[in-house]
């Protein structure tokens, strides 16, 4: 008999919300690096072994008001994806 499920423990959320975070993050950093490999000529992984201070700094030079929405809104559906599938 399948069970209801119930409100997650605190613990369980703030894993879920750091995850979707760290998602949406990591994505956002990944296309950076896809970016500037294609500028550079080079391979992704060779712009990705540069560092991630690199990377956060490009990201923050190219960031816009509609990065700011793509992150909320990712960060919101990858929580609600999370939680559902938990």
């Amino acid at each position: 008999m399948p069970t209801k499920a119930g409100p997650q423990p605190s613990g369980r959320r703030s894993t879920t919300i750091a995850m979707a975070c760290w998602g949406v993050s990591a994505s956002q950093l990944l296309g950076i690096a896809m970016i500037g490999a294609d500028e550079l000529g080079v391979s992704t992984l060779d712009v990705l072994n540069l560092g991630t201070s690199l990377l956060v700094d490009a990201w923050k030079e190219t960031s816009g008001p509609m990065t700011y929405l793509f992150l909320a809104l990712g960060g919101s559906t990858a929580f609600q994806s999370a939680r559902k599938a938990a």
